[in-house]
Parts: structure tokens; C-alpha cells; sequence
């Protein structure tokens, strides 16, 4: 952000995250952390920026720190895994972090399906593809209720699928399917249980993830009045730290014209 990082993401983080919630939660949480702090020789430990590089090393096949064995690195990815869960399953602090991207998203999709109340001609866009990554991927995946505590690998993408079908009504009804890594998802969002969940009730999830920029920063504007100038400097500092590997901060997605987006 050109105005710098959102002191409400990171207070929000500070709530719903914490020191003692991992050591509670994960077996062996203090082991690692007082190893990889001795190994690395910091006072914190940065878990994203370790196990990116951790997982480069061990992707490319180059020898890792000889301390630092591969089952410590399953337990390093296990422990990101759990952060990305507890922070995007969270719609406060997810919605500050997609938001935006989130009012995009549906905004396309609206443009679309509006040409025609009764549908009776195509839409010029018959496919729209959006670019972003791994930290772009986890919080829409989360807004949708389908991320599943692992971490996407490379080249994991969403497609969503928007179908009209013809009831014995006559009314034409439209409907979305949720397609990640090639295998259809249901998205239990708003009390849905079906593969294709009703386009109103996908419709209604967007509308409540979604911000415009103007709201993001009104929130973020806010947080920041109402903190000290000391705690807003401290935990800017931490939250652009984090934000080094494309964690904290959402990603700018790059949009293709007639494309959608991963």
C-alpha cells in the first residue's frame, strides 16, 4: 500500500494469533522454535520466511542446514500451515486482506450474468482469468470455505463455473461450481451442501467479503487514529516484516483482458 502497511491487520493478527495458541496447539511448537532461533541466531522467528526457504531448498534439491532435519521441515510447514488457517478462516481479518480483490471478482461476475435478466443471449466474456499467488490463492480459498489446511502447491488454481439450468417451472436458474486442482469442491458457504451451490447464495458470500478501497482504508485510517504512535510504529514493523514473503500484505492481482485469475 502506498500509504503503508494496515495497522488493522496487524492488530487483528495480534488477536487472533498468538505465541501460546501454536505451543497449545502444535506438538513440538517450543522444540523447533528454540532450535531454529539457535540455528539462525534471531531473537523471532520469521515461520513464512523459513519455510519458503526451506521448502526452495529442498524443491531445487540443494542441501539444507545440516541442523535441520526433514521431518523439522514437515513440522515448519505444519506450523505455517496452522497461521494461514487461523488468519483467513478468520472473515475480519480475511476480508481486509481480499477484500478488495473479492469486490473485483464480483463485480466481473456481475457485469456478466446482468446482460440479460432472462438470459436469453450470451455474454461477450465467456471466460475471465485471473494471475496472483500461493498468498493470493489461500484467503479466496478460505472465503469460500475450501482450503483445507494445506498449503497450495505449485500451479494450484481455482476455477469457478457459473451454469444455467432450466427447471419445470420455466424459470432458468443459475448456479456455481467450485473446481480447485481439477476436482469439483463443495463451498459450504451460508449453510450450502451442494457441488453447484445456488448463484444467490454464492453471490451473497462475495458480497459480504468484498470492501472498495475507499472502505479498506476508512477501517485501516481508523485503527490507526485510535493506536498510540509508538504501538502503530511496532506493529508496522512487524507486519512489514511478515509481509516480505507476500503473507500479510494481499498480492496485486494481474488481470488479463477477456481472462479470469488462479
Amino acid at each position: 500500500e502506498a500509504g503503508g502497511p494496515c495497522i488493522a491487520m496487524a492488530k487483528r493478527q495480534d488477536e487472533i494469533v498468538s505465541e501460546s495458541i501454536l505451543a497449545r496447539d502444535i506438538e513440538g511448537y517450543k522444540d523447533i522454535e528454540s532450535k531454529l532461533l539457535k540455528t539462525l541466531g534471531c531473537d523471532k522467528v520469521d515461520w513464512f520466511a523459513v519455510k519458503e526457504v526451506l521448502t526452495c531448498h529442498e524443491v531445487h534439491d540443494i542441501c539444507m542446514c545440516e541442523d535441520i532435519s526433514e521431518n523439522e521441515l514437515k513440522r515448519v510447514t505444519l506450523i505455517t500451515d496452522m497461521i494461514q488457517e487461523v488468519l483467513y478462516k478468520d472473515d475480519e481479518y480475511n476480508r481486509l486482506a481480499i477484500g478488495r480483490f473479492v469486490r473485483e471478482l464480483l463485480m466481473d461476475i456481475q457485469s456478466v450474468v446482468s446482460v440479460d435478466n432472462d438470459m436469453s443471449c450470451l455474454p461477450q466474456k465467456r471466460l475471465m482469468i485471473y494471475s496472483g499467488h500461493d498468498s493470493t490463492l489461500i484467503p479466496m480459498l478460505c472465503a469460500l470455505g475450501l482450503y483445507k489446511d494445506h498449503w497450495p502447491p505449485y500451479a494450484a488454481h481455482l476455477a469457478l463455473e457459473i451454469a444455467t439450468s432450466n427447471s419445470h417451472d420455466g424459470e432458468n436458474r443459475r448456479y456455481v461450481r467450485a473446481v480447485y486442482n481439477h476436482a469439483g469442491r463443495v463451498m459450504p458457504v451460508r449453510g450450502n451442501s451442494e457441488m453447484w451451490c445456488p448463484f444467490e447464495i454464492f453471490e451473497r458470500r462475495l458480497v459480504d467479503m468484498s470492501l472498495t478501497i475507499e472502505e479498506y482504508r476508512a477501517i485501516c485510517d481508523k485503527v490507526a487514529a485510535e493506536s498510540t504512535p509508538r504501538k502503530v510504529a511496532n506493529a508496522a514493523s512487524e507486519y512489514t516484516s511478515s509481509s516480505a514473503d507476500n503473507v500479510m500484505v494481499p498480492m496485486d492481482v494481474d488481470k488479463e483482458s477477456g481472462s479470469g485469475r488462479n
